[in-house]
């Protein structure tokens, strides 16, 4: 889990020993020496691109939806972001995600990694009940989706705010290039990595023989 937790707050977080051990009779057992609880290990940019990439794959964009939708219609709120997981046959599955000051991981599977999860039926009797093969986000989701309901009710709604050293550049969605026509989006870019070359969409030029169409470039 600490591996999301790195996107999520830039930090890794991993077990802490404690300071020192004493018997009743406050004799020391055992002592530690201080260490830092999370290490700063990725920087503030990179991470709130990949905080970004999560929560658009939680939310989508016009004419595409991500694999992890079902937590923007069960949660309702826009300051959260994960991502599905599904091994091949179906052996594994999970979905990881953030939200204000938490980081959660849901896994199923079984310890005997010869058996795969299967699939189920729809039998009718339970609402809204998700059949077909098992996946992150029809099987694992679902469980994360309802914690981190309950964990984050009556927590404020945190905006996604990019920090100094992110910027906003307008690209077209074809080449990828800064935008000069109408197809285009807005992207986040750690500064110094966005594109500097303007879009060039080539003109074809098309031919009719015999009646039919031809596209020479």
């Amino acid at each position: 889990m600490w591996k999301r937790s790195r996107f999520s707050q830039e930090q890794q977080n991993s077990a802490v020993p404690m300071p020192e051990l004493e018997q009743a009779n406050q004799a020391l057992v055992a002592q530690n020496g201080t260490q830092e609880y999370a290490p700063h290990v990725i920087n503030t940019p990179l991470a709130f691109l990949i905080k970004s990439a999560l929560n658009t794959n939680i939310f989508g964009e016009p004419g595409w939806m991500g694999t992890g939708w079902r937590a923007a219609r069960d949660l309702k709120r826009r300051d959260i972001g994960g991502k599905t997981g599904t091994t091949n046959s179906s052996k594994d599955a999970w979905f990881s995600g953030y939200g204000p000051g938490v980081v959660t991981s849901v896994w199923i599977g079984f310890d005997d990694h010869r058996r795969d999860l299967g699939r189920t039926t729809a039998s009718g009797a339970i609402k809204d009940q998700i059949s077909g093969y098992e996946g992150g986000a029809k099987s694992a989701q679902p469980a994360w989706d309802a914690y981190m309901k309950a964990v984050l009710e009556g927590v404020p709604e945190q905006p996604l705010t990019p920090p100094p050293g992110i910027v906003t550049v307008n690209i077209d969605r074809s080449t990828g290039q800064l935008a000069s026509g109408g197809n285009s989006r807005e992207e986040y870019f750690i500064e110094g990595t966005q594109p500097t070359q303007q879009a060039v969409h080539e003109v074809g030029t098309t031919i009719i023989d015999n009646g039919e169409t031809h596209e020479l470039f």
